[in-house]
């Protein structure tokens, strides 16, 4: 059995809460400023272990965009961030679903969109090209069996640091 060290546990749980506050002042249809001042108490607390840059200016900037635009680039990159910094905890039913949450706000949840994160490679030889273990997380399994299966299809994959976008 693996024991997770509890101060692993702890940073996880804060990321979870932080992308969970972030995600519920994004759907309130009135910026909250006690909401917001939550959001970036709790941002501080996680900022070296979270991928976007976060202050009072971008929470009212995505707030915006959510709620008064068709273009919801920003949520869209916040949905990626999520999934990249949540990837090692989506055993977590939490994490999955503050990352499903995203996906609802940024209406890429009926789509097919697969999101990958590489958790580990090791080689399996000494050439860089050679074969490879590969642990992956990923967000659906039958997105990945169709990419896979439908390499012919027109399906592409973007490379985005750690996290893929099909």
């Amino acid at each position: 059995m693996i024991t997770i060290p509890p101060m692993l546990i702890v940073k996880a749980t804060k990321k979870i809460k932080f992308y969970a506050c972030l995600a519920s002042l994004i759907h309130n249809k009135e910026f909250l400023m006690a909401c917001a001042e939550i959001t970036l108490r709790l941002y501080e607390e996680v900022r070296e272990e979270v991928t976007p840059k976060v202050d009072l200016f971008f929470l009212v900037k995505v707030h915006d965009e959510f709620h008064s635009t068709e273009d919801l680039d920003l949520v869209e990159e916040i949905t990626e961030n999520c999934f990249k910094d949540l990837a090692a905890h989506m055993r977590n039913p939490k994490a999955r679903g503050v990352f499903q949450t995203f996906t609802r706000l940024s209406g890429t949840y009926e789509k097919e969109d697969l999101f990958v994160h590489i958790a580990n490679v090791r080689h399996l030889s000494q050439d860089a090209n050679g074969s490879v273990v590969v642990t992956l997380v990923v967000n659906s399994h039958k997105g990945l069996k169709d990419l896979l299966e439908n390499t012919y299809s027109g399906a592409r994959c973007d490379f985005v640091e750690e996290v893929h976008s099909v």
